[in-house]
């Protein structure tokens, strides 16, 4: 159906009852104003200046319009569209996951009171984002501006939605302060506990501000006070979070923390942007504001029921974890001098030396019958050993390091503060490293191997290996004529996610003080 046929039955609409709040006709102007394909930002933008076009034109459909929409939203409870869309809830991934499954099968009932729940029937396809968010600003602008939103003269209208909007800031408030008080943080923080909280000097204020808005709304001669209170309590209370997010990189980081920290930035967001609102000196920086709002509540309302958003989201928290917690293993085999690089040689030295017993290991293990699953167990028994002696020996492996190194260039990368200089020189030291770790192990490994063997034939007599399993072995490593390289990349991959994985449970066992409780243990202690 075309715009101006449309407004034309919206203005006929507009002769009924001002209790009618069908948004059929309002669902007809959004689909008619997206593009048939949704990426199609050109498209939506020309629809958008046709429909300002004829709103210019005709006064009559610009009222009638105006007055409709209006009607719509003050019938409505706004505060849930506020405070909770675009706001992470605390809720476990496999809840939120079967929630998200449900929801696809069988819809969550639409409650006709709420603007939340029509909200998301007005922008109903799943990728409604992509042409809202892509439209400047400016058109959005021009729009609210030719219906009048932006005018001083809405009367009740705008009373109504600007308690509502203040209902949501209080909401929001008092969420702020929920979350600034649950034990993970204050675990994390525990100063937070010694000194006054600014998440909660926040609420009283927020509350001083809400009686002054509304006496003002009584009164208009009476002075109002502003929110700058306010913002400046919030802004402490982002200074907290920045330093739990600090010491969580050392002391590890749970994905409800996590969860429960991106909650409370995104409430913190929500309300300097609803304050912003109620402050705004200009109709332009309202309508501004209103135009950012919109776009951030439909992309919201589009990935609200996203298994995909879900498990995006959630990978995004764990691998943070892993990644950081890898990140900081990866700077024990980086060297940044000459001290250190000769301690990286002897540390790897060390390590070569156990590898040429864990190659005598494999190959006594490969002179037994037995099925080829259990040749693997005992293969994989024998390195698993012979890495964990390596590690309580403090020695280094130069095939673990680019797992650890990568998850710290990453991590450099994704922090911001790597310059480019800086990050070509982390690049180099570690290149640096991973040579003479390289260097390290070979120089001992090979010798060490050697006078195995020699030992071997001195105390039995006879060779370790036959000529025929000497011949296979070094086929095995031919990197033209056997699967060495794809074998290679394989193992890779595999250190890579040993990395992450290492990561993870380093992380774990940091955030659970794993340390700190066995040490506490009596009978290990006797031990």
């Amino acid at each position: 159906m075309s715009i101006d046929t449309i407004l034309v039955r919206i203005e006929q609409d507009n002769q009924l009852p001002t209790s009618h709040r069908d948004i059929g006709l309002l669902r007809e102007l959004v689909a008619a104003l997206r593009p048939k394909k949704l990426n199609n930002v050109a498209q939506a933008a020309d629809h958008i200046r046709a429909l300002c076009y004829l709103l210019i034109k005709q006064d009559n459909s610009r009222l009638a319009l105006s007055t409709y929409l209006r009607n719509i939203v003050v019938t409505r409870k706004l505060v849930h569209l506020l405070t909770d869309t675009g706001i992470t809830q605390n809720k476990g991934f496999w809840g939120a996951a079967w929630t998200a499954v449900v929801d696809k099968f069988l819809p969550p009932l639409i409650n006709d009171d709420y603007l939340k729940d029509i909200f998301g029937q007005l922008f109903d396809h799943k990728h409604d984002h992509q042409w809202v968010s892509g439209v400047e600003d400016q058109i959005w602008l021009d729009l609210i501006t030719v219906l009048g939103f932006s005018d001083d003269d809405i009367g009740q209208t705008n009373i109504g939605l600007i308690q509502e909007t203040l209902s949501a800031i209080q909401v929001l408030s008092y969420r702020i302060s929920a979350i600034g008080l649950e034990s993970e943080l204050v675990r994390n923080y525990p100063t937070i506990e010694r000194f006054e909280s600014p998440f909660l000097r926040q609420n009283d204020e927020v509350n001083d501000y809400i009686d002054s808005y509304n006496a003002w709304l009584m009164e208009k001669d009476l002075v109002r006070d502003d929110a700058s209170p306010v913002i400046v309590l919030l802004l402490q209370c982002e200074e907290v979070v920045i330093k739990i997010r600090r010491i969580s990189a050392v002391q590890g980081v749970s994905i409800s923390l996590t969860r429960l920290l991106l909650s409370l930035t995104q409430s913190i967001n929500r309300m300097r942007q609803l304050l912003k609102l109620l402050d705004s000196g200009t109709t332009k920086e309202a309508a501004t504001i209103t135009v950012e709002l919109l776009k951030e509540l439909v992309l919201a309302d589009n990935q609200r029921h996203s298994l995909r958003e879900l498990i995006r989201s959630n990978t995004e928290l764990l691998s943070l974890q892993m990644t950081e917690r890898a990140g900081k293993s990866g700077e024990h085999y980086v060297t940044g001098n000459k001290a250190e690089w000769l301690a990286l040689l002897y540390s790897a030295m060390g390590a070569g030396f156990i590898v040429g017993f864990m190659a005598l290991i494999k190959i006594l293990l490969g002179k037994l019958v037995m099925a080829p699953f259990a040749y693997a167990v005992m293969y994989s028994i024998n390195y698993s050993f012979g890495f964990i002696l390596v590690h309580v020996m403090h020695f280094t492996i130069a095939t673990k390091q680019p797992a650890m190194t990568a998850a710290l260039i990453a991590r450099s990368i994704d922090e911001g503060r790597q310059k480019l200089d800086e990050l070509g020189e982390l690049i180099v030291r570690v290149a640096r490293s991973q040579f003479i770790a390289i260097i390290g192990n070979i120089a001992l490994a090979i010798p060490t191997a050697y006078a195995i063997a020699w030992a071997w034939y001195g105390i039995f007599g006879h060779h370790l290996v036959t000529p025929e399993k000497a011949a296979h072995l070094l086929h095995d490593i031919d990197p033209i004529n056997s699967l060495a390289l794809p074998h290679a990349a394989i193992a890779g991959v595999c250190l890579f996610l040993s990395g992450l994985i290492s990561g993870y449970f380093d992380n774990t066992a940091s955030y659970a003080n794993v340390p700190a409780r066995l040490r506490q243990l009596t009978w290990l202690r006797r031990l």
